[in-house]
């Protein structure tokens, strides 16, 4: 018996691949979504950077900051984004989630 596959039929493209990260893309523009705002957000990393550092504003701890972390307005320590009061006293404001209208729960 022989090993030999056949020759296909119809010639297949190639899968498209994401510039961004080399594998191979589900989407129809050819790039990932995830991959897209990736690249989008770099590019606004990059000026507000940029703008920082025209501004001259003095590094701080703050600017090093993700976004499971939030400054300290006093004392400028970078603490955790669900911490309500920071070590120097400092508490946190908390901001109130908005109530549901009873009035159109009724109707």
């Amino acid at each position: 018996m022989s090993s030999k596959k056949p020759i296909p039929l119809f010639e297949r493209k190639p899968p498209k691949r994401c510039p961004v990260c080399g594998e191979t893309s589900y989407s129809p523009a050819g790039i990932h979504p995830q991959c897209s705002m990736r690249r989008e957000d770099e590019k606004r990393m990059n000026r507000v950077k940029l703008i920082r550092s025209e501004s001259g504003d003095s590094p701080s701890a703050a600017q090093d900051m993700n976004a499971w972390q939030k400054a300290c307005p006093t004392c400028e320590a970078v603490q955790h984004a669900r911490k309500k009061e920071c070590d120097c006293g400092h508490i946190f404001a908390v901001r109130a989630r908005p109530l549901a209208d009873e009035e159109n729960l009724g109707e």
